[in-house]
């Protein structure tokens, strides 16, 4: 209460602190600092608090007898078998992109041949280890490759070969003439 003090003065205060002494229904405070809270906003807070206190704990009560450690080693091992799914089928997307473009017979029937174990797919997209594998199956089973087209040069066999065939026109009196033999 030294704060009052400066306010009131000695004489004053000292007359005050007097009749203060020993009574329980009177407290003064600085209101200015924040010191005092009025028993019915405290009470509203406390309320409010137990009110979430209570919210919480019903909360927790769902999740009594679960085992939280387990159920983030499982979020682990799915994200790891859904990286390891999604590496695969890219792999796979590869794969299936070069045997296309090595034009097979049957796709099914070339893959077959293929050791796709060894066959890496690399951070760039690139496939590594599939190449030589296709060079060695052309060499050993090229029956499973469409053959390719080479261009033919013209071969001159002699004659007029661009020339048109004539065209005669045939009248029903040229045509009996031609079969009889008349003119």
């Amino acid at each position: 209460m030294e704060w009052l003090k400066e306010f009131l003065g000695d004489d004053l205060y000292s007359q005050v602190e007097a009749k203060l002494k020993g009574n329980d229904k009177v407290k003064i405070a600085n209101l200015a600092s924040g010191d005092y809270i009025s028993k019915s906003k405290h009470d509203d807070e406390i309320k409010g608090k137990d009110t979430k206190i209570g919210e919480l704990t019903e909360k927790v009560k769902k999740f009594d007898g679960v085992d939280v450690v387990k159920l983030q080693q499982d979020v682990k091992d799915w994200e790891k078998k859904y990286q390891d799914d999604l590496a695969a089928t890219k792999k796979e997307a590869a794969i299936k992109l070069a045997i296309t473009s090595a034009k097979p017979r049957n796709e099914k029937a070339l893959m077959a041949l293929l050791d796709t174990d060894i066959v890496k797919l690399n951070d760039d997209g690139t496939v590594t280890g599939l190449k030589e594998q296709l060079e060695n199956i052309k060499k050993d089973n090229g029956f499973l490759f469409e053959e390719e087209k080479k261009e033919t040069e013209d071969v001159n066999l002699g004659g007029n070969h661009k020339k048109q065939a004539q065209v005669v026109e045939t009248t029903w009196d040229s045509a009996l003439s031609e079969y009889y033999g008349k003119e």
